[in-house]
């Protein structure tokens, strides 16, 4: 149901919000900036130190948070083929609101750093929260479900906007009963390039970022 490239196409975005959290110029801790700069995007947990050395109010530091969760709105409605054009705005919220009970559970460890050259490779584990895998797990049922509702003509006189907010509710429906029993698939360590641009000033490598957040939320399942 999910386009991986256009899930990647989408995270460009939060890449490019992720790169922009920087510590700045001279010493400084690769881990921290790698532990930091998730801590913002996935738990909008950030100390007075951090917003200091990246230059950000609490306020603008919170704003990247939700826009990182505006990025997972449109991820997942590209995932269930819910087109945001044609509902309320009211649906996007309620995915928005998904994803912030969804976030606080993101579980990640910064390990070790070593360095090529200029770049530091900081050890990042993973642990994919398993939600959309659960939830399509009854995708099955769910289709038969939904099928039920077509043929018993629940929808004859639906306009095209009451349709797709209808299985917009649904999808949402069977994403959100998933959030009690949230559980991770198996740790996934990658190498996290922290590099240094033109400016003397060092950040997390973009792939790197999409690399992080396809891992964060498990989506392959299909």
């Amino acid at each position: 149901m999910k386009s991986t490239l256009k899930k990647l196409l989408i995270l460009a975005e939060t890449a490019a919000l992720c790169a922009a959290l920087l510590t700045g110029c001279g010493s400084f801790s690769a881990s921290d900036l790698v532990k930091n700069n998730l801590d913002l995007i996935y738990l909008d947990q950030y100390t007075d130190e951090y917003l200091k050395k990246v230059d950000l109010t609490k306020e603008e530091a919170h704003q990247q948070y939700e826009q990182g969760i505006q990025t997972e709105v449109q991820a997942f409605a590209g995932y269930f083929n819910i087109d945001l054009d044609l509902c309320d705005s009211s649906i996007s919220d309620e995915i928005a609101d998904l994803y912030h009970q969804l976030y606080p559970h993101s579980k990640y460890e910064v390990g070790d750093t070593s360095t090529s050259g200029e770049t530091y490779l900081v050890s990042l584990t993973v642990y994919p929260m398993d939600v959309i895998d659960q939830a399509m797990a009854h995708s099955t049922e769910f289709g038969a479900a939904w099928q039920e509702r077509i043929n018993n003509g629940e929808f004859d006189d639906a306009t095209e906007e009451q349709y797709e907010e209808a299985w917009a509710g649904a999808i949402i429906d069977l994403v959100s009963v998933q959030l009690d029993s949230i559980g991770y698939l198996d740790p996934q360590t990658i190498s996290v390039q922290v590099t240094k641009d033109e400016d003397g000033v060092y950040g997390i490598d973009s792939s790197d970022f999409q690399r992080i957040d396809m891992l964060m939320i498990d989506y392959s399942a299909t």
